[in-house]
């Protein structure tokens, strides 16, 4: 169950929002504060989940109680609630990592919809974790198989990397370093471990630390490289890992290097046949799905690559641009509708997933010449 504190010091507001919505039903428990300071001990009891504040307050703002809730060290979504007036003060608080605004007056409906969208966040990085733990296990039982050296604590540090690094700037260095292990040549590869070790001693950090961003860099390439549909078991039994000497941080530079190489190998031997596969896979869900609306974009994210990518290794692959493969399936579905079936217009169209018949009938006289009324009254003329 998602714990949700709401803080409003109007009481009826605060009334409204705690019993117009059916927050059980939802699978939510509610905990309300009519201040920032009632609010804040709350949350350091009960460390919800959601906190939705209104910024106007006449002990501490919202703000001022997003900071606080902060500094108690666990995760959480800030929403936040303003009069038209403080409006923009509200934006102000965008690099506290609120989640959205909720501009007064609002209906309860939208509350829900707002939290809802938090709730799904939280979950969605919920079960990422729990993938990274996955692949943790997973890297870790590959090690012990192998006769090199394990590291017991390998991916299994106490530290906090937010405490070591900023989480941003990781977040940048470990898609900078991927990018250039996906697509870059061996001299690329080892210039950026290089400059990345470079900044390390610049910040002089201490060994153990950088062994933890190393190690959680690796992490995020394992889980990067599977979300592009390499086989994770594959890749951990035809790359060598290797061990490293705990002692210095030209060794871990050293087999940094080594292991990225070794990736970065491996990726290009099986790039073609990765490929293959996951136009396959496209294709496949094209022909299944090509009613439902669906376009490059989400299809892109579902296999977590980028659309301009996917879309690039569609047209080398069907030799046809997305759009026009789609519309290939869709022609020749309606055509096969209005030829064998007495679905009126409005029904064909539905049925290939034009929600909209006048702009069907319009599309489908653009491809064939007739519209589709008159394509079924000659059917059997333009077939002969």
């Amino acid at each position: 169950m998602i714990k949700v504190l709401l803080v409003e010091d109007e009481r009826l507001l605060l009334k409204k929002m705690r019993d117009n919505i059916e927050w059980r039903k939802y699978n939510y428990k509610v905990l309300t504060a009519n201040n920032g300071l009632k609010g804040y001990e709350l949350a350091k009891k009960y460390n919800p989940e959601i906190l939705v504040t209104d910024i106007k307050m006449p002990d501490i703002t919202g703000i001022e109680l997003i900071k606080k809730v902060n500094g108690l060290d666990y995760s959480f979504i800030p929403i936040i609630i303003s009069g038209y007036a403080e409006f923009e003060y509200a934006r102000e608080s965008i690099h506290l990592n609120v989640e959205e605004y909720i501009l007064k007056p609002f209906q309860s409906f939208r509350l829900l919809e707002v939290v809802k969208r938090a709730r799904a966040k939280i979950e969605k990085k919920k079960l990422k974790k729990d993938e990274i733990k996955q692949l943790k296990r997973k890297i870790n039982s590959n090690y012990k198989k192998k006769d090199d050296i394990f590291l017991d604590d390998f991916y299994d540090q106490n530290s906090n990397l937010k405490d070591i690094y900023d989480e941003h700037n990781f977040i940048l260095l470990y898609e900078d370093i991927f990018k250039t292990v996906k697509t870059g040549m061996e001299d690329e590869i080892i210039s950026k471990v290089e400059e990345i070790f470079k900044g390390f001693k610049k910040k002089e950090l201490e060994l153990n630390n950088i062994i933890i961003i190393v190690q959680n860099m690796i992490l995020l390439i394992f889980k990067s490289i599977k979300d592009y549909g390499y086989n994770l078991d594959e890749l951990l039994k035809n790359i060598d890992i290797g061990s490293y000497e705990n002692n210095s941080i030209e060794a871990i530079n050293d087999w940094f290097i080594d292991l990225l190489l070794e990736i970065n190998k491996y990726m290009t031997n099986n790039k073609l046949k990765n490929n293959k596969n996951l136009i396959t896979k496209v294709n496949k869900i094209i022909k299944e799905k090509y009613n439902e609306g669906i376009t490059l974009s989400s299809i892109a994210d579902k296999f977590n690559v980028s659309s301009s990518y996917l879309s690039k290794l569609f047209y080398e692959k069907n030799e046809v641009k997305f759009s026009k493969y789609i519309d290939g399936l869709r022609l020749e579905k309606s055509k096969e509708l209005l030829k064998i079936t007495d679905y009126k217009i409005y029904e064909v169209a539905k049925e290939i997933g034009f929600e909209d018949p006048y702009y069907f009938s319009s599309w489908f006289k653009k491809q064939v010449g007739l519209s589709p009324s008159k394509y079924r009254k000659n059917i059997n003329m333009i077939e002969d």
